[in-house]
């Protein structure tokens, strides 16, 4: 499992049979899926489709992440790649240094 507030992963499971044990369980689902979370972003409209996920910005590893106030949907794999860059970039710094974060444009691969 990536945690993307702390950038940690994690094995939640051996097999997709263990997974799929675990997931019937109300505690695993709260934890691995944020379910209370995700239902209540559901109710304002975020509702990710496929290849989707909400993200935040801030993100949540910031102190100025305003939890469903700062979220939206948007493409799974540009949202793990930035936060897994950021994690990255942050990984040797303090818990509550400050940082600057920077949007650079995508780069022209043509």
């Amino acid at each position: 499992m990536l945690n993307v507030g702390s950038g940690d992963f994690s094995l939640i499971a051996e097999s997709v049979l263990e997974f799929t044990e675990f997931a019937r369980t109300p505690e695993r689902r709260e934890e691995w899926f944020a379910e209370q979370d995700a239902n209540a972003a559901a109710v304002l409209g975020l509702v990710p489709g496929p290849g989707q996920c909400i993200g935040f910005y801030p993100p949540v590893v910031s102190a100025e992440c305003d939890g469903l106030n700062s979220a939206y949907v948007t493409d799974l794999y540009d949202n793990v790649g930035w936060l897994g860059d950021m994690h990255r970039q942050i990984a040797t710094l303090p818990d509550g240094a400050k940082v600057e974060i920077v949007v650079l444009p995508p780069k022209n691969n043509s």
